[in-house]
Formats: C-alpha cells, structure tokens, sequence
C-alpha cells in the first residue's frame, strides 16, 4: 500500500532526486546510518550537529570506463579519491525528514550517482 511507504523518492529544488522519510529527523538519522551500513557504503565521516553522513560511493558504471584492472589498481589518484566522496543531508521537515545527496563540497553531484544513491535508500528504508 502507497500510504504506508516510510520513505518517498521526490524531484528536490536543484532538480535531483531527494527522499522524504515519514520519520522524525532522530530517527530518520538512526535509520539512514543503519542503512549506509547494511548496503556496504563506506561511512567516513558523520556530523551529527549538521546531519550529514560522509560516504564513499564509487560509481559503477564510471569504474567500467576506465583502463584495466592493474592500471585503476596503481594510478587511483588523490583526486578522483575524493571524488567518490558524497554527502548525504538530513534536514528535518516538520515530522519528516528530507534525504538530499549532495558532492563532498556541497555541490550537486552528478545525477546519476545521487539518482542512484537515493533509489538505494529507499528500498531499505520504505
């Protein structure tokens, strides 16, 4: 049943996906950290006083088009390190609670990855 889904995928101001998780941010919080973990993301960093968890994501379809095995194995740089790093924001939206995924600089990320992100949330959290 539609009503009862703990969790919607919505368009948010930017255009990106975004999700509204039917809980209080404490919970939602809770909840989405649980997540980050069941699905294998690699939290590196959270902030509890902002709500926002820093992961690692690397993109799948990114790693297929690039050089070979041994070539990514040696030559993954600093940069493009940091680049698997994404936000993912909590902000609390009266008794909800809005899910954005943002760059690790607070731009946007690319569509695909927070698209991908966020489908990733929400079939665990609904």
């Amino acid at each position: 049943d539609k009503a009862a889904d703990r969790a919607t995928i919505v368009k948010g101001a930017n255009g990106q996906a975004g999700l509204i998780v039917n809980d209080p941010i404490d919970i939602a919080w809770r909840r989405v950290g649980q997540t980050l973990d069941r699905v294998g993301f690699s939290v590196e960093d959270r902030d509890i006083s902002k709500r926002v968890y820093f992961v690692r994501y690397a993109d799948p379809e990114l790693n297929n088009k690039k050089p070979g095995f041994f070539s990514k194995m040696f030559k993954k740089d600093k940069k493009s390190f940091d680049n698997d790093i994404y936000q993912i924001l909590l902000a609390e939206e009266g008794e909800k609670t809005a899910v954005d995924v943002t760059a690790k600089d607070g731009t946007a990320a690319p569509e695909n990855v927070s698209t991908q992100i966020i489908k990733l949330l929400h079939e665990q959290l609904r």
